[in-house]
């Protein structure tokens, strides 16, 4: 299963600890033998260094997470044909 996490409109206040407690909590609770992508969408300079420190501090070797600030790309990374699908789901998200 691969993810999308969209941090657009999210201010990210988190520590670099937390950060470092989520990704521990993941792979002691998330143990997974299949590769899975993790994409996040960000927008803001605040939500890339959270982004990027979740990304380096990842210690799944089966997770391969990357850091995107355009949908197109993010849906072109992912890569898994269901591309209106995914802006679909997005645009209802952020217009409930």
């Amino acid at each position: 299963m691969d993810y999308l996490i969209d941090l657009r409109n999210v201010v990210v206040t988190a520590p670099t600890a937390d950060i470092e407690k989520y990704n521990y909590f993941t792979e002691t609770k998330f143990k997974s033998e299949i590769k899975s992508k993790v994409a996040i969408l960000t927008d803001s300079p605040n939500q890339m260094v959270f982004s990027t420190l979740f990304k380096m501090l990842n210690t799944q070797k089966l997770k391969e997470i990357e850091v995107f600030s355009t949908v197109e790309i993010t849906t072109r990374w992912l890569n898994n044909g269901t591309k209106k699908e995914i802006v679909d789901v997005l645009g209802v998200l952020m217009n409930p």
